[in-house]
């Protein structure tokens, strides 16, 4: 199945609060749509922010989604 995947959008402090998230999300899932694709995203559950964004575009939670991560004893790079 085809779809349409948005993510890692970020948006530097300063450009913060002028609506460029909401803009560009909504663009991209029309575009998305346009094309007879679903939209799709995943978004950590504790991104409050882009939680309230998507869902303010009408995107609703299909399902939750749990990532296993190995790291060897050695490493301390975060994945998150």
């Amino acid at each position: 199945t085809e779809f349409g995947a948005l993510g890692l959008l970020y948006v530097v402090p300063e450009a913060r609060g002028q609506g460029l998230s909401k803009v560009i999300t909504s663009h991209l899932a029309h575009t998305f749509f346009s094309r007879n694709l679903p939209a799709a995203v995943i978004i950590v559950n504790t991104n409050g922010v882009s939680l309230k964004l998507h869902e303010s575009l009408g995107f609703k939670v299909k399902c939750t989604l749990e990532i296993l991560h190995y790291t060897p004893a050695n490493d301390q790079t975060p994945m998150f």
